[in-house]
């Protein structure tokens, strides 16, 4: 029967046709056709899902002005037993108890679903002492995130808020590493990525900026308007996907607008390390260069320049971008079109892609790829076919293998896997050309020949 706990009324009315169907068991089906002729449970355009409610401009949560997904009952639908299958999650499968993503094992639960036993057996080892059937809820796996205190927020130019993040006891922070960037858990559907611009060397604090995009999804103007001095927040453990090169002679480093902020913590750590390194910043205008103060100061603020199109200084990428040397590094990360300059010419003065590094803040133009069906084969000889119109994460979580994907653009890395055997397509924007020898990005990534296996390290 079709009940709610939020429909109270469904609850009352139908009491006596759940009773018939749970001790007479014979009329349930004759008591479900009953149920659907009679209307009971077609879609209630006032009473909403959680996932059908917004978060407002105002704070509160409201039915979406959007279309949401939504279909009739389907009253023809011949269920079989052997078509479903079913999975449950004991306690000991239970996700962890923080605000930021934790992925149910399918496979797990149905497991779970199949080793049940009946009330009967349940009571029989109770009454025994036996304890081998209790499922006993155990967390002691350590926090993916850091509650954390917004200590400052500073209103800076060109739509940009400098955040402050210290631990809530003051202690020091997990050790971090420049090019890192962190989980915001700005509200429980909004989780934003933004790079860490401080001094690695120093764990009083975390620090990021975060740039308003008024037509982007909600998550930086969200945040802007209510991460205020004070507010308790929780942040994930620093993750870095960008990192400098141990090995580079020289690294030129380039940030366009926003994209200057992991450059920020490259400059610290490489002069810390006593290495060579030249920072160029760049903005379409003085006034809207949210970072045009940042380096005054810093040791290292002689190895930087300032780059603004407005006051006829924008940067001469032909030449600021020399010869291919064995040991020089390119660093960039800013807006498409700058970006994709200064790639190009760097790849025009002959630099391999093992020694070009780029953090991408959005899917930048690409080809127009065509798709290939093609199967992974994963660690126990299974095979999950992948159609033209799935990514290979969709297809592998479709067969009940647990894959963690965020951005679902091929920009986080987040469902990178190893590649055992098999020729890729790749598609991201994280792996370096020596990374995609034994790497694959799960999201975006294909083979790269039709009806081809893929041999993934899953």
């Amino acid at each position: 029967m079709k009940t709610c706990p939020w429909n109270l009324e469904g609850l009352f009315s139908e009491a006596p046709f759940r009773w018939a169907a749970m001790n007479v068991p014979q009329m349930a089906p004759v008591l479900a056709k009953l149920d659907d002729m009679a209307g009971h449970g077609e879609l209630n355009t006032v009473k909403k899902w959680w996932w059908d409610l917004e978060l407002t401009e105002q704070g509160s949560y409201a039915p979406s002005p959007h279309m949401v997904n939504a279909r009739a009952l389907q009253k023809d639908l011949d269920l079989k037993y052997a078509d479903q299958t079913l999975a449950v999650y004991p306690a000991p499968l239970a996700p962890h108890p923080y605000p930021y993503p934790a992925l149910m094992d399918r496979e797990a639960g149905i497991e779970a679903y199949q080793a049940m036993i009946t009330a009967e057996a349940y009571q029989v080892k109770s009454a025994s002492g036996a304890r081998d059937h209790l499922h006993l809820y155990q967390n002691d796996q350590e926090a993916p995130v850091i509650q954390m205190i917004v200590d400052q927020v500073t209103q800076s130019v060109g739509a940009v808020m400098k955040y402050r993040l210290v631990a809530v006891d003051g202690a020091d922070l997990p050790l971090w590493t420049a090019g890192a960037h962190l989980d915001i858990v700005v509200a429980p559907e909004f989780l934003r990525q933004y790079s860490m611009c401080g001094n690695p060397s120093d764990r009083s604090c975390y620090e990021i900026a975060v740039l308003l995009e008024p037509e982007g999804r909600g998550g930086s103007k969200l945040m802007q308007r209510i991460f205020e001095e004070g507010r308790r927040v929780f942040v994930s453990k620093p993750i870095n996907h960008f990192a400098l090169e141990a090995s580079a002679s020289l690294s030129l480093l380039f940030g366009g607008g926003i994209g200057v902020t992991p450059m920020i913590a490259f400059a610290h750590e490489l002069d810390s390390a006593g290495r060579h390194f030249k920072l160029m910043y760049s903005a379409s205008t003085q006034a809207s260069a949210a970072f045009d103060s940042d380096f005054e100061g810093q040791p290292w603020a002689k190895k930087c320049s300032k780059h603004y199109s407005d006051q006829g200084s924008r940067l001469d990428i032909t030449s600021v971008v020399p010869p291919y040397e064995a040991g020089i590094h390119i660093y960039v990360c800013g807006p498409n079109a700058y970006m994709t300059s200064i790639l190009d010419q760097a790849r025009f003065m002959g630099y391999p892609d093992i020694a070009l590094h780029a953090e991408f803040f959005a899917v930048p133009d690409m080809p127009d790829w065509v798709n290939f069906p093609f199967e992974i084969e994963l660690n126990d000889g299974q095979k999950v076919s992948v159609s033209v119109d799935q990514s290979a994460s969709d297809a592998l979580i479709a067969a009940g293998i647990s894959v963690d994907v965020k951005c679902s653009d091929g920009l986080c890395g987040v469902c990178k896997c190893t590649l055992i055997s098999g020729v890729v397509e790749h598609r991201d924007f994280v792996l370096s050309a020596a990374q995609r020898e034994t790497t694959m990005i799960l999201c975006q990534s294909r083979a790269f020949h039709k009806n081809a296996v893929l041999k993934l390290d899953i």
